[in-house]
């Protein structure tokens, strides 16, 4: 065995408490690819806005999802790097680390660094390039990586979007969802696909062609570093296995942060808007995760639940990320086994 897999999530705090919420926000929110302000703007926003605030309502958030094992985050990413081992068996070693948090890049280095290994295959966990997680995954294991004296050679797998082994998983996953709910004689009246958001400057300073956010925009193929772009080509993809009418599904965009403009719809307005124009029946699902974690378990099946039916929904159909179920293990083992 000469080569290895990492498997690259965000993180999450070690513990559902205050304490351990604030050191994680610290991590993730000095990040410049996260919050792209000055310096020193940025500090005196953590320092003086968020962290004496957030971390006790993050931490409050964190204990209504948190299991028996830990954050749902690391479990679900263990439980794919140990299917995913199983798989591969002899061909690659497989780790998982974490962006922000423990078990770190750096510590998945220090473990790999003690093997015979010639070659390191990095994989962000993000389907869809965004600078504010895919670059800065990218950034901190080359960082990471130059510190030792046999720098390993890197290789790095991009975003896969519009792959068919990701497509067809998360395709099987909401069919099985969908058809239980269909089979007891209930009708769905829309599917929402909610993706993660960034703000709309994020978009705007990728953009290589001059015609961002403009009207379709995102429908335009061929855009290797927009986010939003990958976003609507996901959804499309997914749909067009689902064989759902073009008026049946719409992509919105969730957890928002701060009051600068983001991209749009956002989820919470959508939800309200889906329920306020006769949708009484709605399936959610997030396909910018690959694993459940705090936005889909809480934001999405717990509060965005809610507000669907405080605005007069009456049935709301949680589509869980594809963690270790056995159509995506074997897809994405079968994509990673064609690069090794």
């Amino acid at each position: 065995m000469n080569k290895a897999v990492i498997l690259i999530n965000v993180g999450s705090p070690d513990n559902p408490d205050t304490t351990s919420v604030r050191r994680y926000l610290r991590e993730f929110l000095s990040d410049p690819f996260v919050i792209d302000i000055p310096a020193a703007a940025r500090w005196m926003l953590l320092n003086f806005i968020i962290l004496p605030f957030r971390p006790k309502k993050s931490a409050h958030l964190y204990q209504k999802i948190w299991t028996s094992e830990g954050s749902p985050l690391i479990v679900n990413t263990r439980k794919f790097a140990d299917a995913l081992q199983k798989q591969l068996g002899s061909k690659a070693l497989v780790r998982y680390a974490m962006r922000y948090g423990n078990p770190s890049i750096e510590s998945a280095l220090a473990e790999i660094s003690k093997e015979n290994i010639r070659e390191i295959l990095i994989w962000p966990q993000y389907p869809q390039y965004s600078n504010s997680a895919t670059a800065s995954a990218i950034k901190k294991v080359y960082s990471a990586a130059g510190n030792y004296w046999n720098v390993p050679p890197l290789r790095v797998i991009g975003s896969f979007f519009d792959q068919s082994f990701f497509l067809d998983a998360y395709a099987a996953s909401a069919r099985e969802y969908l058809d239980k709910y269909e089979s007891s004689g209930k009708k769905l009246d829309h599917i929402l696909f909610s993706f993660h958001g960034v703000p709309e400057r994020h978009i705007q300073k990728s953009d290589t062609t001059g015609g961002c956010l403009k009207e379709n925009c995102c429908q335009q193929q061929g855009k290797n570093y927009c986010y939003q772009n990958h976003c609507h080509a996901t959804a499309a993809g997914i749909a067009d296995r689902l064989n759902l009418k073009p008026d049946s599904w719409s992509v919105s965009f969730q957890s928002r942060l701060g009051k600068s403009a983001w991209i749009s719809p956002y989820t919470e307005m959508r939800l309200t808007e889906l329920a306020s124009s006769g949708a009484r029946n709605i399936a959610v699902i997030s396909p910018s995760f690959v694993c459940d974690c705090l936005e889909t378990l809480e934001e999405l099946n717990i509060r965005g639940r809610e507000e669907f039916m405080k605005a007069g929904g009456e049935n709301f159909v949680f589509i869980p990320s594809l963690n270790d179920s056995e159509l995506w293990v074997r897809g994405a083992s079968g994509f990673l086994d064609a690069m090794l």
